[in-house]
């Protein structure tokens, strides 16, 4: 693994998708607590302004290696999984999901919306 520090911070970029699943989170926690919602918000968008700094935080998603694809990797912010991409210049964010769900199934839930 290639730790990448870069001198100058990386623009960071949610995909629609995942701010879509950044707002489900928080809407579904907030059902029941909104100060656990706000802890929820907080932790997740936390981890991911770190990205900027080093995007090579995160692991390689393990479901997806399997499959030769090493271009996504991952932040586990318990019980969360932030999905990412990262190049030169820009940190994109494209799926924040509860690791207890398994990917393909969200994968597979995101392409019958689409």
């Amino acid at each position: 693994m290639t730790n990448r520090s870069r001198t100058s911070a990386q623009k960071t970029i949610w995909s629609a998708s995942a701010a879509q699943d950044l707002r489900g989170i928080v809407q579904y926690i907030g059902n029941e607590s909104t100060m656990d919602a706000i802890s929820a918000l907080n932790a997740i968008k936390d981890r991911v302004q770190t990205l900027s700094q080093f995007p090579d935080k995160g692991r390689t998603v393990p479901e997806l290696a399997d499959q030769q694809i090493t271009i996504y990797r991952e932040l586990i912010i318990a019980p969360y999984r932030v999905i990412y991409r990262a190049d030169e210049t820009t940190i994109a964010i494209v799926a924040v999901f509860d690791s207890r769900r398994e990917l393909t199934d969200v994968l597979l839930n995101r392409i019958l919306k689409a």
